[in-house]
């Protein structure tokens, strides 16, 4: 699994960074950013299977990234100190919301979860491209991507 995390500040990275690379051996952090448009770049550049977003960045807020992405493929955890901000995430279909100071207890019940999710999305997969083989020419459903999961849609639906 990879993930970027988005942090303006430098000391909150670095403990993320040092939990996940002590703790979490199959996380690997593809990016760190302190900015939004510098998140968006490395988005889009690494892929990643899920991100690492605080709320409050420097006059932005975590928010603002969703502007740059129509159906995004990543999953969201928001981390933050303030507990203010933990509905406004929960509506915008967040994963998971951690305060900040993280906990190592917390961010592995995360980390579990976001594993369990993860597998899913690729059994389901696997599943439709399996039934899509066996069908031949005929295959009669497509996986089409939401923001928290694939919807698998029969094409004679479409």
């Amino acid at each position: 699994m990879n993930c970027v995390i988005i942090d303006n500040e430098p000391n909150a990275i670095k403990k993320l960074s040092v939990l996940i690379t002590d703790n979490f051996t199959d996380v690997t952090i593809a990016a760190t950013c302190t900015t939004i448009s510098t998140a968006v770049k490395a988005i889009h550049e690494h892929n990643p299977d899920f991100i690492f977003l605080d709320v409050e960045l420097n006059g932005e807020t975590g928010f603002d990234v969703f502007n740059h992405f129509s159906a995004p493929q990543f999953n969201v955890v928001f981390t933050t100190a303030h507990e203010k901000y933990a509905l406004r995430a929960i509506k915008a279909s967040c994963f998971e919301f951690l305060l900040k100071p993280i906990q190592l207890s917390e961010l592995a019940q995360v980390i579990d979860k976001l594993r369990l999710k993860l597998e899913k999305d690729i059994l389901k997969k696997l599943d439709i491209l399996q039934k899509n083989i066996n069908a031949g020419k005929n295959f009669n459903q497509i996986a089409v991507p939401t923001q928290d999961e694939f919807h698998f849609i029969n094409t004679n639906n479409i």
